[in-house]
């Protein structure tokens, strides 16, 4: 039945009878498209058929009650096509629904697709004989330029390469929308260098394993709006190409715009890679909602030889149910099979611009996990508005050079290493170096000596603490660790830690420490006076209840912990020098306040090789600028009315995140995202500004501001790692 519609041709076929009857569609959709378009109808009923091959200015339009079976019958698939086949062009076995060099073609219409599986299941199996085939296809064609005419997978015996169920190959103007796509042999929706695509009010559900949902590739002009998809495997896919042969075209994908897709199932909401040499950009993905489980909201996935970048990324108000691993996942070292061993040339993908907005998911096994291989400096990564409200994992973020967290409070003064270095330098004109040591013969025993070591401050008062060193110094040079203890009174007790190191703690108090006594040990009267003597005089002096507020709404100078921080360091340039001490092995390791001074200390004095920061204080001092809770000690709150204008003014000079940006060595930092001492934002602001490219963050879920012993373990392991 033929008629003529807006003065194209459309044909009607005939209706199906109760059986399914066979149908070959592509007789139809050559003869519209030889007439010079129109529309090709399938009316309700059940229909076999074999691969479709779309034509330029040709609509198939599928009825609502039309449903269309695909043979599994491998010679209906023949002669093989132009394809590619996870990245790399090649011949395959024609797509169950294909177009090559098309424009203005369209599948449209409520009907339903669907594949005979009883093959393809089979074709599953990834035995030797595949193996070698992929090798043949990665290593040996692509890898060696030999030309995509002569890739023929179909010629490889037992090669079992699966179709996908639509790919568009160099299309212009398509339009896809409204029918269901049930199951499918590999990828579902394949758009491969196509340009200008709207997909719309499409279903897909297919749960194999390699069906992703819509696959993106080498494709430009893209909109995809009020789907919903249950795939297998990733729901929206973005690639350009696998390694050289993806370098080889250069295409990009680019300008794609995907709105309110609802989910069920799958891999990754938002996968991007890792088949993406020929680059990625200009990426929106916005109001999409996961109703059920997948692995990953955010997963972006490269590796050492792809090549290519990814830039300009944004992902935004997305709600998801349950992720069952990283609702955020990122890799730079995403596994290579042995397909890929034969590479000629190892560009690393460039990677900027990505920001997840407003991301909202009611329980994942970790919100972040952000990893990238040192030296390969990521830039641009922004998280603003992550909230998953039930985890069992903490976040792990490492060597990631840039990830945009909250930033601190204030901006770092433009004289801040100025006033260091003359800080220093006039310490040094002005005060001898005089470090002492005093052995304490109670603390001491045959395997260690346990000293007390002293030294003055800058305006002539003295800093004690605590140095444990092995008895027979011959045996050096000697691994040695730093740290200041967390806020109370002095410790005076031997330092934590195995005997066979050299051990420091310093403490921040200038009454002298009381031997033996520490403030987790039932500190004794003598020890509680002095505590006590010191607050009375903070507040006699500058009208504040605690040493870590004092002097601050004065000068820098008189800041209470500027005297510690310039007398710890001198302590540390003291220890270093000293040939028992092996200088490639000097760490530090702190919790609280010894962690905020960690950061301070690590940041100010170079003979630290390696740090380890537990939930510090003393970061983002003025995060209250940016309605958020201000790093312990709440400094500028903490002072007089009369004082604050001073204390804003002179606090971004001792805030631990601006030290933070002048660490290169590798550093561990924990946050508690229950901790109501030390903010967990105000920690992040902190590690976010450092520039080291070998550190990570550790965010607990439920950890209070109380360190979990598992997390003290593995860092602490991490710590005395070579």
């Amino acid at each position: 039945m033929k008629k003529t519609l807006l003065g194209v041709s459309t044909v009607l076929l005939a209706c199906a009878v109760s059986a399914r009857e066979w149908r070959d569609f592509n007789n139809e959709i050559a003869r519209v498209s030889a007439a010079g378009g129109g529309r090709v109808t399938v009316p309700a009923g059940a229909w076999e058929t074999g691969p479709i091959h779309l034509r330029s200015n040709v609509e198939l339009h599928l009825e609502e009650g039309s449903d269309v079976l695909f043979t599994d019958d491998l010679e209906k698939y023949l002669p093989a096509v132009e394809t590619s086949w996870e990245g790399v062009e090649c011949l395959n076995w024609s797509p169950l629904v294909y177009a090559n060099g098309a424009t203005n073609i369209a599948v449209t219409g409520k009907g339903v697709l669907h594949p005979r599986m009883g093959r393809w299941e089979a074709w599953m199996w990834r035995g030797p004989d595949q193996q070698a085939a992929k090798r043949t296809l990665f290593a040996e064609w692509g890898e060696r330029d030999v030309p995509p005419g002569q890739r023929d997978l179909t010629a490889i015996p037992e090669s079992r390469f699966r179709p996908q169920f639509v790919f568009l190959k160099d299309c212009h103007d398509v339009r896809l929308a409204d029918f269901t796509l049930r199951h499918s042999p590999f990828w579902c929706i394949h758009l491969f260098q196509c340009d200008g695509v709207d997909v719309r009010r499409v279903t897909v559900d297919a749960h194999m394993g390699n069906n992703d949902a819509i696959d993106i590739e080498s494709t430009r002009n893209v909109l995809i709006e009020d789907c919903r998809l249950s795939p297998g495997d990733d729901i929206i896919c973005i690639k350009s190409g696998r390694d050289r042969d993806g370098r080889r075209r250069a295409r990009p994908t680019e300008n794609v715009v995907v709105r309110r897709v609802t989910a069920d199932s799958g891999h990754a909401f938002l996968g991007i890679g890792s088949e993406l040499s020929g680059g990625v950009r200009n990426i929106l993905m916005e109001d999409c909602e996961m109703e059920g489980t997948c692995n990953y909201v955010f997963r972006l996935k490269t590796t050492p030889t792809r090549g290519g970048f990814v830039e300009n990324v944004t992902m935004r108000r997305i709600r998801a149910k349950h992720v069952s691993v990283n609702a955020v996942d990122f890799t730079t070292a995403y596994y290579t099979d042995a397909a890929s061993v034969v590479k000629t040339e190892f560009p690393r993908t460039r990677i900027s611009g990505i920001r997840l907005e407003d991301i909202f998911v009611d329980s994942a096994e970790r919100r972040v996990e952000l990893r990238s291989l040192p030296g390969w400096p990521i830039e641009g990564f922004v998280i603003d508005g992550l909230k998953v409200h039930r985890t069992s994992k903490c976040d792990v973020v490492e060597n990631v050079s840039v990830v945009q967290l909250p930033a601190a409070g204030s901006e770092r003064p433009s004289d801040f290493d100025a006033f260091w270095a003359e800080a220093k330098a006039k310490y040094d004109r002005e005060v001898p170096v005089d470090v002492k040591t005093e052995r304490i013969a109670s603390l001491s025993d045959a395997e260690e000596n346990v000293y007390r070591v002293t030294v003055t401050t800058p305006h002539g008062r003295t800093v004690d603490g605590m140095l444990a060193e092995p008895a027979d110094l011959s045996k050096g040079p000697f691994p040695t660790r730093l740290n200041v203890p967390g806020a109370g009174p002095s410790w005076g007790c031997a330092p934590m830690g195995e005997k066979g190191k050299i051990r420091l703690v310093m403490n921040v108090h200038f009454y002298p420490l009381v031997v033996g006594q520490h403030k987790h040990s039932n500190p004794n009267a003598e020890l509680l006076e002095l505590e006590r003597a010191e607050t009375a005089a903070c507040m006699a002096e500058f009208g504040v209840n605690r040493y870590c507020k004092a002097g601050i709404s004065k000068s820098r100078e008189d800041f209470h912990y500027y005297d510690c921080i310039l007398a710890i360091d001198r302590v540390i340039d003291w220890l270093a020098k000293r040939p028992e001490v092996d200088r490639r092995n000097i760490r530090y390791a702190g919790t609280s306040q010894g962690g905020g001074m960690g950061l301070i200390l690590t940041g100010l004095n170079r003979n630290i090789t390696k740090a380890a920061i537990y939930v510090p204080a003393l970061t983002d001092l003025m995060a209250y600028r940016q309605g958020r809770p201000a790093g312990w000690p709440d400094l500028v709150a903490g002072q007089p009315k009369e004082g604050r204008a001073a204390a804003e003014r002179f606090a971004p000079y001792f805030d631990a995140a601006h030290f933070a940006a002048r660490i290169e060595v590798p550093v561990r930092v924990v946050a508690g995202l229950a901790d109501k001492t030390c903010d967990w934002r105000a920690v992040h602001a902190g590690y976010h500004a450092i520039p080291s490219k070998d550190r990570s963050l550790w965010s607990v879920p439920g950890m209070p501001h109380k360190v979990d012993d598992r997390v003290y373990r593995e860092i602490g392991a991490w710590l005395d790692a070579d």
